[in-house]
């Protein structure tokens, strides 16, 4: 497994005050996530993480959902020593990328790192 490194912004990843405003250090973290929100109906798709933080993730995503859309996550955290952690986690989206590659910034909101809280998904 890749260390994990504070990712740094690249130009084309966003602008000057998106720098200013992180308030966590990003890491490059790649792994498939499921996002589920209901805006007129049930929706659910799998995103490629970019990077995340303790505040908030990025999203490799064709689908795009509006800014301000509350979001439902299942990810999966890597471990040193043990198993990966499985993680539910509920967000809000922030920004959307829409030239390409096109993604999505979601802002966590509640976590739970519990396997027991999968059933609930």
């Amino acid at each position: 497994m890749d260390s994990l490194k504070p990712r740094s912004m690249g130009a084309h990843e966003g602008r000057a005050d998106d720098a200013e405003r992180r308030v966590a250090p990003r890491f490059p973290i790649k792994q498939a996530v499921t996002v589920r929100f209901s805006s007129s109906g049930r929706y659910e798709f799998t995103g490629i993480s970019r990077d995340m933080s303790s505040s908030g993730v990025f999203l490799y995503a064709e689908l795009q959902v509006a800014v301000g859309e509350d979001v439902e996550m299942l990810l999966t955290l890597p471990s040193g020593n043990s198993e990966p952690i499985p993680m539910r986690v509920r967000g809000r989206v922030v920004r959307v990328e829409k030239s390409p590659p096109t993604g999505l910034a979601i802002e966590f909101v509640t976590l739970v790192i519990a396997p027991e809280s999968l059933k609930q998904i």
